[in-house]
């Protein structure tokens, strides 16, 4: 790995999300591998995230693979006594709670928040999920990958925070992946499960709604709840049908961040599952433009999946979603 052949200071790395390591690659296995080298040739090394979370899956993860690397150092995690969730409970790294615990000099990795940083002194930075440091782990802006990624469109009506017809899609997308097979890190052959998949909502009704749509154990939520979690392979969803049903604002269903960090989560394959019309939102700023492009993005270089699934994507009748939206504004127009 050219990352961990001859690290000195003197080198800035480009961020892991970039095309080199694009988000399918498993940036936090990478991450782990990269940290050990540096380790292991004396540097002393800081790991960063806007949450605990975050970094306590990174940490994990250098414990598990200097187990099986056989390397050993020193690390501390500065947590807060008032989070139970700031605790790492490692097997080598030790939960500290004080800055003074932490800046011993024997320390050779450690973990903790922005504010932690502010006074220490390392030799490697790693950013998790931000766009500063030394090494950054995580996206520091939107690329996308060439391969890893496709984009399923879905046709739908008048649908804001909810669409039927995109549960309906990912239950047989579900059913599809789970007569695939995948190979592990060890070589092994294994069938798709749902344990491998991720999906993310934009929205809790979204949620809701897939939650009536799949089996049990299936992993759905929005992108705050995967922080920091990875899966083979990631659904993102968009839901809304068009811009005239946005459900809150432009800036909030094209995000940058929240489409990043939900595709982010692939190590393998992410799949973009969205209505074509969002590509036609009309912007008002040049800002708007780059968050309405980064869509465009996936749609053309992720290249497109068909699924035919009856009357899904087809206009020869209105959906539930645009009976119900009709129905709304009838009731308003008779108060």
């Amino acid at each position: 790995m050219p990352a961990c052949g001859k690290p000195d200071r003197s080198h800035r790395f480009p961020g892991i999300s970039g095309h080199p390591l694009p988000p399918c690659a498993g940036k936090p296995l990478t991450a782990a591998h990269i940290i050990l080298a540096l380790l292991s040739r004396g540097k002393k090394i800081g790991v960063s995230s806007s949450s605990h979370k975050a970094i306590n899956n990174l940490l994990s993860g250098i414990e598990t693979h200097a187990h099986n690397q056989g390397v050993t150092f020193t690390g501390i995690k500065k947590c807060s006594h008032a989070s139970k969730d700031s605790f790492l409970k490692g097997s080598i790294i030790e939960d500290v709670f004080s800055n003074e615990e932490a800046m011993d000099d024997v320390v050779d990795l450690a973990g903790g928040t922005a504010w932690f940083f502010a006074d220490q002194r390392f030799d490697y930075l790693f950013v998790d999920e931000a766009g500063q440091g030394l090494v950054f782990h995580g996206p520091n802006d939107f690329n996308l990958p060439e391969t890893g990624i496709r984009f399923i469109p879905c046709r739908h009506d008048a649908c804001s925070q909810s669409s039927i017809e995109e549960a309906q899609l990912i239950r047989q997308l579900i059913h599809l992946l789970e007569k695939q097979s995948c190979r592990t890190k060890t070589g092994d052959i294994q069938p798709v499960t749902l344990d491998d998949i991720l999906i993310v909502a934009p929205c809790n009704m979204q949620v809701n709604q897939l939650q009536k749509e799949l089996p049990p154990g299936a992993r759905i939520g929005t992108v705050d709840k995967f922080q920091g979690q990875e899966a083979g392979i990631v659904i993102v969803f968009m839901t809304t049908s068009s811009q005239e049903y946005l459900p809150r604002y432009l800036d909030f269903l094209f995000s940058r961040k929240r489409l990043n960090v939900a595709l982010s989560r692939a190590r393998c394959l992410a799949i973009l599952i969205a209505n074509p019309r969002l590509l036609e939102t009309a912007c008002n700023t040049v800002e708007q433009m780059g968050l309405i492009n980064t869509l465009c993005r996936a749609y053309y270089a992720g290249g497109q999946i068909s699924i035919h699934l009856g009357m899904i994507g087809c206009n020869k009748k209105p959906s539930a979603c645009h009976l119900r939206h009709h129905q709304k504004k009838l009731l308003q127009s008779k108060q």
